[in-house]
Formats: structure tokens, C-alpha cells, sequence
């Protein structure tokens, strides 16, 4: 798979959507596994929402966009 296929997937899992047709969780799995670049940017991505959370939480606003 492309990085930027494995990119734009792994970007729907954290929001908790479906992933693009032909690609499963099995897949973008195995792709982090030998890719070190997308595993960074996985970790990144993972990373910035958790800090965009504990922010909304800090201000009282649970709410999502």
C-alpha cells in the first residue's frame, strides 16, 4: 500500500470512521509494521488528538466540531 493511502486511512480510524474500500485494519496493521515513516506520523497524529482532547476537557468543552 501507498503511505499516503495507509495516511488517509489511519487518519479515519483515529476519528472512528470507516476505512476507504480495500483496506482493513489487518493491512494498515502490517504496513506499520515494516514502514517507520507512517508508524511516526501514526504516532504523531495519535499524539496531537489526545493533546486537542485534554485541551477541550481543560477548557469544559466536551464537545466535538
Amino acid at each position: 500500500m501507498q503511505c499516503s493511502r495507509v495516511r488517509t486511512a489511519l487518519s479515519a480510524r483515529l476519528d472512528g470512521e470507516q476505512l476507504p474500500p480495500g483496506v482493513t485494519d489487518g493491512r494498515l496493521d502490517a504496513h506499520l509494521a515494516g514502514c517507520a515513516d507512517c508508524r511516526r506520523w501514526s504516532e504523531g497524529a495519535a499524539r496531537l488528538q489526545r493533546l486537542i482532547r485534554a485541551a477541550r476537557d481543560a477548557d469544559g468543552d466536551g464537545e466535538r466540531p
